[in-house]
């Protein structure tokens, strides 16, 4: 089908041609232009696709900002406030264990109870215990606190990725506001996708570069000028 097609359009542009057509107004103009299009686009390609990128320059790259390929270890603490659903724990007596309720906080009543937990953390608390008797996320709460390892592409809100990527490792940051409660993150790792791992994407981003480079410097090399029409000269009045 597809050269039963291609050899009607042969047909065609050869009547086109037998009639002229590519010389009249307005298809001559389109042609020119579709000429004039398509030979952009390949030299563009062309340029991009030349474009050297060498492993040194990879290399270097991926060691001057290795925050994009960062990956954190994240742990939490989930205060919950106002219509948040309030959940249990399971709390330790010398003789029994019994389930008990948790009070739904205030917002400022969670903010307090948040600090209070971070200053008895950077006080030498041990952060596993405090998680088990005082977060409401029941999932991470069930594994010490976990999170996961989040990666800077995850979808996660902005403030929460902000913060825990500006964390080191071992480090607790400041209590984070989120609609129904604050957390409370540590970077329990933090860690950087290898070389090996990122240097194709490294050595696209370079071509790209590179690329943006070459075609800044011809557009800063490309005037378009509109010089001012000629005043006609004054006709002569009659007789002189």
């Amino acid at each position: 089908k597809f050269l039963h097609y291609y050899a009607m359009m042969r047909k065609l542009s050869q009547m086109a041609e037998q009639e002229k057509l590519d010389q009249r107004s307005p298809y001559k103009q389109l042609l020119a232009y579709s000429r004039l299009t398509t030979l952009t686009d390949i030299k563009l390609k062309d340029v991009l696709d030349s474009q050297p990128v060498t492993p040194e320059e990879v290399e270097k790259a991926y060691n001057a900002n290795k925050d994009p390929y960062k990956s954190v270890k994240v742990s939490a603490i989930y205060i919950a406030f106002g219509d948040a659903e309030p959940s249990s724990i399971q709390a330790s007596s010398s003789s029994s264990a019994s389930r008990i309720a948790r009070k739904t906080l205030t917002e400022e009543e969670a903010k307090a109870k948040a600090e209070k937990l971070l200053a008895q953390i950077r006080a030498g608390a041990d952060f596993k215990t405090l998680v088990k008797e005082n977060s409401d996320d029941e999932t991470s709460r069930d594994k010490g606190g976990d999170f996961g390892t989040w990666r800077i592409t995850d979808n996660v809100p902005d403030l929460m990725r902000k913060v825990v990527f500006d964390l080191k490792p071992g480090e607790l940051a400041e209590p984070v506001r989120q609609p129904h409660g604050y957390y409370l993150f540590r970077a329990d790792e933090v860690s950087f996708a290898p070389l090996s791992q990122v240097r194709d994407s490294i050595f696209q981003q370079l071509k790209q570069q590179h690329f943006q480079e070459w075609t800044a410097t011809l557009d800063a090399a490309t005037k378009v000028e509109f010089p001012k029409p000629q005043t006609p000269a004054a006709v002569p009045a009659a007789g002189k």
